[in-house]
């Protein structure tokens, strides 16, 4: 095929498919988007990809990618999108929309710092795009940089008062700064001018179930569920709320059918084990541990929750290679340490059990918590002094924090060793 040629079909293609050039975060996270024809699209591309150093680099190619982009961006190839618009912005810098895009893709990975980048130079192309300053400031919002995020949101209300999304991730904003109830107000302004918003659903939905207010909460997310039956979040929010109202049964059918929509996300796959191992449903609730380790081998969480299964079954063994995993991955989470140590009790190695609580200690050396089965050990290695002085330390700690609990058993203990 000759390369006007080539140029003209893959053209074609895109044109088939119709997707707009300025791509919203919403547009991302469309379940049922399927690309049209896909296979002669992806036969196409793979000639252009092989062939693409001796095309010219001129601006109608950099378009061309740019809509390429577009739709591994929709599919959630969010690797392959980036390229294509790094290709393209190198062709042509100007494309305002471009930047935008692989702000987005760059957003979707919880690269924020590159989203913001982007989003920033699409801004300084199109000063006045209300919808790329949303972008921004939700970038912001992530990062947690809230003075940043303000800024941005009063830059577009200046713009655009009205803006529906503008709005959104204002309400957003309020929430995380904990004006929880200025922004239910603007989600129900938005509801007001848009009833079939689905984000804005579920996050007044999200606020009630804050609020204690469940009734209220499952109104919402039911909408949201009839307006998007397949949408991610609807479906673990209404699994979440089940869980609050001790239906775990219905909990795990709602996860589960969230991971039927996309089974990649390790977030999901820990909140259904958990639940299962709320129900004691141990193996079931290894699989979803194991599942999000399959998807993350550095995900320290399922690491952790393993061993702790493990610990439960009482497989010492296992349980030790699931926390010396984890503690491969986070050696500075005190956490680790210390459940470790308790393992380590468990299996009669006392004093690889100290050398943990002491690594614990250190690195949260105000949690007595990780002192006083120290102690313990030591009293049964027979080193009294040095758990007398322990729980001394303990102790303190305790009376600082307000630990009346702990207070009292360390001075029973304390009596106890020092009769």
């Amino acid at each position: 095929m000759q390369k006007s040629e080539l140029l003209r079909a893959v053209s074609d293609q895109l044109a088939e498919i119709r997707i707009p050039f300025f791509l919203h975060l919403d547009d991302i996270k469309d379940e049922e988007f399927e690309a049209f024809n896909r296979q002669k699209l992806d036969q196409l591309e793979l000639q252009l990809q092989v062939t693409l150093e001796t095309f010219e680099q001129n601006k109608d190619l950099a378009k061309l990618l740019f809509q390429l982009g577009n739709v591994h961006l929709k599919e959630k190839d969010f690797g392959r999108a980036l390229i294509l618009y790094d290709i393209a912005l190198g062709i042509d810098s100007s494309m305002s929309d471009a930047w935008n895009n692989m702000g987005v893709g760059y957003l979707m990975i919880n690269d924020f710092d590159s989203a913001i980048q982007c989003f920033s130079k699409s801004i300084s192309l199109s000063s006045d795009n209300v919808d790329a300053l949303v972008h921004l400031a939700r970038a912001y919002l992530k990062k947690g940089e809230l003075t940043k995020t303000k800024e941005v949101i009063d830059r577009a209300l200046e713009i655009d008062s009205d803006n529906i999304r503008v709005m959104l991730v204002k309400s957003l904003y309020l929430k995380r700064e904990m004006h929880l109830e200025q922004s239910v107000e603007l989600l129900e302004e938005i509801l007001m001018i848009e009833p079939n918003h689905v984000e804005a659903l579920l996050e007044l939905g999200n606020l009630y179930i804050f609020f204690k207010k469940d009734e209220q909460a499952e109104v919402y997310i039911d909408q949201a569920l009839r307006l998007r039956p397949s949408h991610k979040i609807a479906l673990v929010t209404l699994g979440d709320l089940f869980l609050r109202k001790g239906v775990p049964s219905a909990a795990i059918s709602y996860y589960q059918e969230a991971l039927g929509v996309s089974d990649d996300d390790i977030e999901i796959w820990i909140k259904k084990g958990d639940t299962h191992r709320r129900m004691n449903e141990l193996d079931e609730a290894q699989v979803c541990y194991h599942a999000a380790i399959e998807l993350d081998k550095k995900c320290v969480i399922a690491w952790l929750k393993s061993a702790q299964i493990h610990l439960q079954k009482n497989e010492l063994e296992t349980a030790l290679k699931y926390f010396n995993s984890a503690y491969s991955l986070d050696p500075h989470d005190p956490e680790i340490s210390f459940q470790r140590a308790n393992l380590f009790v468990l299996m009669g190695r006392f004093e690889e059990a100290l050398s943990d609580y002491d690594m614990a200690w250190a690195l949260e050396p105000s949690n007595g918590g990780y002192l006083f089965p120290r102690a313990l050990v030591l009293e049964k290695l027979g080193r009294i002094d040095e758990a007398i002085r322990t729980l001394q330390i303990a102790e303190e700690l305790f009376r600082e924090s307000g630990n009346s609990t702990k207070l009292i058993e360390c001075k029973i203990h304390l009596k106890q060793l020092s009769s």
